[in-house]
């Protein structure tokens, strides 16, 4: 039941457009099926392992495989798994007395990036929901370098691809006046040879993203925890006093002193 109004937000959010939830399911199965590639310039997991590549075995191009399993896959279930991972911390963290409302909004977070991370066919702007979850845990030190550092990240992912598809549509037609933030040499110590697919400064890129997601889930409930730690001390209740020791003599029953009866 908690997720029934999340489910009818979702049926009913392609309305404004004419469509109807089949319609709108239709939509974006047709749109995910678009780019059946590891990753589309993403700077996650798959972009360490090979961009551009094949996720599925009907892909029409070099297929990605990981112990014989095609990447789609192996993308869909770790992401499932990481998932599960952080719905259980949620629960846990919640239960405890931690804070809901930052709690479920890092949890937001954690989810996000794993998808962003794990999943194939990733666009390089699909990390921008995670720093919109991060953006109000910024007061606390651990997600305020969480979102420093993903926010560079997503500058540099950004960079590459728009230079790239500007250039291309610029040779095209010269008359267009495109930029295309081509800098050099700039541009080629952060991203190597523009041409080149696969370049180690791309991958280094990659593995940081993965290394930003690894700690981001494997912390930030910590975090959390020690920041309302910290908001716990800083209002400096003083402790509840402690009740006096009782001696072991006072604890014990004593027995009635015996009556005798005299006869008459």
């Amino acid at each position: 039941m908690v997720g029934a109004p999340a489910l009818v937000l979702l049926a009913v959010s392609g309305e404004p457009f004419g469509l109807s939830p089949v319609a709108l399911k239709d939509f974006y199965s047709k749109a995910s099926n678009g780019y059946k590639t590891t990753s589309v310039w993403a700077f996650n997991l798959w972009g360490v392992i090979g961009f551009q590549r094949g996720d599925v075995r009907n892909a029409g191009a070099v297929v990605q495989l990981v112990g014989g399993v095609p990447a789609f896959d192996v993308g869909a279930l770790a992401f499932v798994a990481g998932t599960a991972y952080v719905i259980w911390r949620t629960h846990r963290s919640i239960n405890r007395g931690h804070d809901e409302a930052r709690v479920l909004v890092a949890a937001s977070a954690m989810t996000s990036l794993l998808a962003f991370t794990l999943l194939t066919r990733m666009h390089e702007r699909y990390l921008f929901p995670v720093l919109a979850c991060l953006a109000p845990l910024v007061v606390w030190r651990g997600f305020r370098w969480m979102y420093a550092a993903v926010s560079t990240l997503f500058v540099l992912n950004l960079w590459y691809p728009f230079a790239v598809y500007n250039g291309q549509w610029k040779y095209y037609n010269p008359t267009w006046k495109l930029t295309t933030f081509y800098y050099q040499p700039v541009f080629h110590w952060l991203f190597g040879n523009i041409a080149t697919t696969d370049t180690w400064q791309k991958k280094m890129w990659s593995l940081f993203m993965v290394v930003a997601c690894v700690v981001l889930v494997g912390r930030g409930f910590r975090w959390i925890e020690r920041g309302d730690d910290e908001v716990i001390a800083s209002l400096d209740v003083p402790p509840l006093p402690r009740p006096e020791p009782v001696e072991p003599e006072a604890l014990s029953v004593r027995q009635p002193a015996p009556t005798s009866f005299e006869s008459t």
